[in-house]
């Protein structure tokens, strides 16, 4: 029996699941999940609010409140994280 299930491992490996996409500012929309590393040096989880153009505005909750940060959408749209002021936003969990 053990022959015949290392013999199906071989043609028929365990699914592996591929590791998520990278995304990009291109790929960012409403409501994408975030992080921003601020100026103390804690990386928060938050939600794209706004985009357009120009800005990107993320919320964050804080103590039963939130905190919003605008970052300037900056070339190449291939870039996935915001560095402004000290403050970055990260598209992709950084841990």
């Amino acid at each position: 029996m053990k022959f015949i299930d290392k013999l199906l491992n071989l043609i028929s490996p365990g699914s592996v699941s591929p590791p998520p996409p990278i995304k990009t500012l291109q790929d960012l929309e409403i409501f994408d999940t975030v992080w921003v590393k601020d100026l103390d040096g804690n990386i928060q989880k938050g939600w794209v609010f706004d985009l357009n153009k120009k800005h990107i505005i993320v919320t964050i909750p804080m103590d039963g409140q939130f905190q919003d940060y605008r970052f300037r959408t900056i070339r190449p749209l291939t870039n996935t994280e915001i560095n402004q002021n000290d403050i970055i936003l990260y598209l992709n969990d950084p841990m």
